[in-house]
């Protein structure tokens, strides 16, 4: 019979060394500049939404307080307005998704859209970390590559100490 040896603490806590070419660390470092940059466009375009979203429950508030029939200007975009009445100040139509709406009471409509910030919120949290790992690998790779490139200068140049 032959008994298994256990490792010792001191071997499993052993780190394992792993050899990169220069080129690797470079294709390393250039993931990590594209994980940086696809980060902070997330960051935006949900930072963007969260105002998109403040905005709207801002203007449901207001609308909710006009009168009927309150004349209003109604943006189409590209600088382009319309006038429009408001028949009912209370209640408001909102995207349910696949460019369908409801039409909801305003306090509805805007407790919906808070309960949207909250899970872009959620969301901008993971972007945030998933940035600051790339930024730490980023400041890690940079550390390493101006190591070899000092490390490969000074071979470069023999008979200079």
């Amino acid at each position: 019979m032959v008994k298994k040896k256990e490792k010792s603490s001191e071997e499993q806590t052993q780190k394992k060394e792993i050899k990169l070419s220069f080129e690797q660390v470079l294709a390393m470092y250039q993931q990590n500049q594209q994980l940086l940059e696809a980060a902070l466009s997330q960051e935006s375009f949900i930072n963007n939404i969260i105002a998109e979203i403040d905005a709207a429950q801002n203007a449901i508030r207001e609308i909710k307080t006009s009168e009927k029939d309150t004349s209003i200007l109604v943006p189409l975009g590209a600088g382009v307005f319309a006038y429009a009445k408001i028949s009912e100040p209370e209640s408001v139509k909102l995207e349910i998704g696949n460019n369908y709406f409801e039409k909801m009471p305003s306090l509805k409509a805007i407790e919906r859209l808070e309960a949207r910030k909250s899970q872009l919120k959620t969301n901008l949290k993971e972007v945030s970390k998933r940035k600051m790992q790339a930024i730490t690998s980023l400041s890690q790779l940079e550390k390493i590559i101006k190591e070899a490139q000092k490390k490969m200068a000074q071979e470069s140049t023999p008979g200079v100490a």
